[in-house]
């Protein structure tokens, strides 16, 4: 094929522009109902290796909203901040992706109100990355960890961070089990930086892309276009609570335009 640069050669073809850019990585699931933190090589989501009171180094973090109903579920695209322009996704009970709607939070919870926060954590563990997502009751923990460094300037990725599985109970009586975050020692910043570089590059290019197909008018609140199972979502309490394993979620999010 000759000695080219590939990927310059793409870009000068315009492959680059029709393609949808992708960063796939292994994942670490966590589940609230009895406490198990497992690991997955990429591509699969159901043969997890139990792992217990990990170290890892939370390299970025990223938004995702969701909401669930009896017969379909929603999801966003990764972004990063509250005001970030997003679209919404749908999936029923057949796997059938439609796009549901587009614009800020803040005018899609009008229409949406259940649409619930998680983060998906690129971390890296054992020398690689991960994608951790933390929801409920964890996530919050995570803010206020995150809080807490940020009070003491201390840049998350710096730091070695524990996670640790602990029982809780609600105030309506049900218990479960959430993940708490500490910091423990501080991380090799020389191992670390190749791994936040590349999750920082292609993560930045997935945003690059998405941010290219929108012009100022779809920077506004777009009129929903939601199929009818997709609206007046009923939020289940054990969603936001219990992390719950949903085998083949990420596989299919990474199926659909955005």
């Amino acid at each position: 094929m000759g000695n080219q640069d590939m990927d310059q050669l793409r870009k000068w073809s315009g492959a680059n522009k029709t393609e949808r850019i992708k960063y796939e990585v292994p994942t670490i699931k966590f589940s609230g109902r009895d406490g198990t933190i497992q690991k997955f090589e990429l591509g699969d989501y159901k043969n997890g290796t139990p792992i217990v009171e990990p170290e890892m180094v939370i390299l970025r973090a990223r938004r995702v909203y969701s909401s669930f109903t009896p017969t379909a579920r929603m999801f966003s695209n990764e972004h990063n901040a509250y005001r970030d322009h997003i679209t919404l996704w749908g999936t029923d009970n057949q796997k059938n992706f439609s796009k549901v709607a587009e614009g800020q939070i803040e005018d899609l919870r009008k229409d949406y109100p259940d649409l619930e926060l998680r983060k998906a954590l690129y971390v890296l563990y054992e020398g690689e990355v991960f994608k951790f997502t933390v929801r409920g009751k964890t996530r919050r923990h995570y803010d206020e960890y995150l809080k807490t460094l940020k009070k003491e300037k201390i840049d998350i990725f710096s730091k070695n961070t524990k996670i640790t599985a602990v029982k809780e109970t609600n105030p309506a009586g049900l218990s479960y089990y959430a993940l708490q975050f500490e910091a423990v020692s501080d991380a090799d910043l020389n191992d670390v930086a190749p791994k936040l570089q590349e999750v920082g590059e292609n993560v930045d290019a997935i945003d690059e892309q998405y941010n290219s197909y929108l012009t100022p008018a779809t920077n506004a609140p777009v009129t929903p276009v939601a199929p009818a199972q997709f609206t007046g979502a009923v939020s289940t309490p054990d969603i936001d609570v219990i992390e719950i394993d949903e085998n083949g979620d990420e596989k299919k999010m990474d199926n659909i335009p955005w």
